[in-house]
């Protein structure tokens, strides 16, 4: 509540900030109706560095009659991206350069199966985890957890 965002659309439907009730206000970034592919960016927050970043998000998948895939979390690099704005459109694999990424991907388009994460780091995928405990097309809405901390060469 009350952070500043900017929504991008890059096709599609246009992502849309919608009152949940009882459990509060929350983004639509696609729905079954359209193939939609859009961006929110938030800007730079606090200077840092830091020891420890962390962001927390609750997040739904529910398959549509289109062909739903997946979406990603990109820690933008500030020098590079600048600090607010528009961002760039992320499909599930979230690669961009001197950047953090998390792809959530709940389809095969060549990957290890169609419930996996993957890593990426500065326009590489790291690593790709298959069935990460539950099945992230389930429809419920499951609560994700992220935190970078400074480790000895790099980050953990």
């Amino acid at each position: 509540a009350g952070m500043a965002y900017a929504l991008y659309n890059a096709s599609g439907q246009a992502a849309q900030v919608l009152d949940g009730g009882p459990t509060g206000r929350f983004l639509r970034l696609a729905n079954a109706s359209s193939q939609s592919n859009n961006s929110i960016g938030f800007p730079l927050t606090a200077e840092g560095p830091f020891g420890r970043v962390a962001i927390d998000f609750d997040f739904r998948m529910t398959p549509g009659s289109g062909r739903a895939d997946g979406f990603s979390l990109v820690w933008l690099d500030a020098d590079a991206w600048g600090e607010g704005g528009v961002v760039p459109a992320f499909g599930p694999e979230g690669n961009a350069a001197r950047s953090f990424g998390l792809g959530f991907d709940i389809f095969n388009n060549g990957e290890v199966n169609n419930n996996h994460l993957s890593v990426h780091y500065d326009g590489v995928k790291l690593a790709e985890f298959a069935n990460p405990g539950f099945d992230l097309a389930n429809g419920q809405f499951n609560h994700a957890r992220v935190v970078l901390e400074r480790a000895s060469g790099g980050a953990f």
